[in-house]
């Protein structure tokens, strides 16, 4: 996103799941639950997930040559 099509919001939303991610990494299971780390990873995937999609909506809609 950011390199290829010099895309902010597609950066800062994957940068925001990985950061998501890795409270979940660090967070104590036993501290806090595990239903609760489960729901911060699962928050944190949906994230970065919606940020690729994103990013292949770009790539798909100006026609970049940037996968191949």
């Amino acid at each position: 996103g950011k390199r290829n099509h010099n895309n902010n919001l597609v950066f800062a939303v994957g940068l925001s799941g990985l950061i998501v991610l890795f409270f979940a990494l660090f967070m104590e299971g036993e501290l806090y639950g595990l239903p609760l780390e489960t729901l911060i990873t699962l928050i944190g995937s949906i994230v970065v997930i919606s940020a690729h999609y994103k990013n292949y909506q770009i790539c798909q809609r100006i026609d970049c040559a940037c996968h191949e």
